[in-house]
């Protein structure tokens, strides 16, 4: 059985909670550590855990038969509990995003090497019906060849969100949407379609003046054999609309499932074509999903590889190639300049002082909460769960 500790305990821990308990007898939350006692009992007395408190991760570190932590904090502390947790002989599981620096990834990816532990940064939709159907109808050439991909991530979030004093900072939080909303589905379009060569991109804060960083970001990529694509990251869309879609030369496919078709007329006009864009959701709909889903089918995976079973858990490299992407898209909308991939460690946007140095003010941070009242969050990609 694998002993599982989860260290950070705001909204987004009751995701790893449940991811956990849904594993059955495979693994045990045995220890919880937030820098507030409160948390922890809150969710202690919620799932009705038999698990040790910690309010300094570092004590419970120390216990040796802890297997697996799970790092549910801000952005700007993963590196350093993530170190400590792998020289502790842990294995990690971070939260997105994995870091605010490429350097930071890096350091993480070689302190994970070194203790020969498992290094995985959280990416659930990887493990969510419809997206994780979209990878394998792709991967198995029956949706034709890929023209161009999209993806729009967009959310909705009022002025209260950035009271939180560490949301808001480029220090703190490392970036806006781009960042912070936006990583899961530049995940999905490296997942499908690889990393892109050439970045050009803008971005704004329109709306949110309690914060430093972009509400609003768009990017258009190019690939090395000529496709294009688009990324459109928001925290200003009200109704909120996240998904990815692709054109290929059979047929128009994406999330949500929605495939289409077209064939010519004699003068190149389109016509519906029924029958494929059926074909395509035959084959779609006939692809096995995998035993658990979201959060839970991330955790099943890394439980999987810790026991040295088949995975095809998210790596530390997974991680890192999403904000690789992403510092592309600062670094293009900051210098108003096309950005080539990979970006070199020396360059500005490696480092995380040498980015936020070039990074725009938007405004000024002058309301700052510790911790709300009321911590509910909506947790991405419960609407393209699909039931077995």
């Amino acid at each position: 059985m694998i002993n599982c500790a989860i260290i950070g305990l705001g909204a987004i821990s009751g995701a790893h909670v449940e991811g956990y308990l849904a594993q059955g007898a495979s693994c045990r939350i045995t220890a919880m550590s937030d820098v507030r006692e409160e948390n922890i009992t809150r969710i202690i007395d919620k799932y009705k855990l038999e698990a040790a408190k910690y309010t300094n991760y570092k004590d419970m570190l120390a216990d040796k038969t802890i297997n697996l932590v799970s790092i549910c904090t801000p952005p700007g502390t993963h590196k350093m509990i993530a170190i400590d947790c792998l020289r502790a002989g842990k294995h990690v599981l971070v939260e997105k995003p994995m870091a605010p620096s490429l350097a930071e990834c890096d350091e993480m990816i070689d302190e994970a090497k070194k203790a020969g532990k498992i290094l995985s940064v959280v990416s659930q939709y990887r493990y969510t019906g419809q997206y994780y159907r979209l990878k394998k109808l792709l991967d198995a050439n029956k949706a034709g060849k890929m023209l161009h991909i999209a993806v729009d991530a967009l959310f909705w979030r009022g002025q209260p969100y950035y009271y939180l004093d560490w949301r808001g900072r480029w220090e703190t939080e490392g970036g806006g949407c781009t960042l912070n909303h936006a990583v899961h589905f530049i995940d999905q379009l490296i997942w499908h379609a690889g990393m892109p060569k050439r970045v050009a991109a803008f971005m704004t804060n329109a709306a949110h003046d309690n914060s430093e960083v972009e509400d609003i970001s768009e990017a258009i990529l190019q690939y090395e054999n000529g496709m294009l694509g688009r990324i459109t990251s928001s925290l200003i869309h009200h109704g909120e609309r996240q998904g990815i879609s692709i054109q290929t030369d059979k047929g128009s496919i994406g999330v949500p499932f929605i495939p289409q078709s077209s064939k010519t007329l004699e003068n190149g006009f389109p016509q519906d074509d029924p029958e494929q864009a059926e074909l395509l959701r035959s084959e779609f709909e006939s692809i096995e999903l995998p035993p658990h889903q979201g959060h839970a089918g991330q955790i099943h995976d890394v439980i999987a590889a810790i026991e040295g079973r088949k995975s095809h858990y998210v790596t530390g490299t997974d991680g890192r190639n999403a904000l690789e992407l992403i510092q592309a898209i600062y670094k293009s909308a900051a210098t108003n300049s096309v950005v080539e991939l990979p970006l070199p460690t020396n360059d500005p946007f490696y480092h995380k002082d040498t980015m936020i140095a070039q990074m725009p003010v938007y405004h000024e941070k002058k309301v700052s909460v510790e911790a709300f009242k009321n911590n509910t969050i909506k947790v991405g990609g419960s609407e393209f769960v699909e039931k077995k």
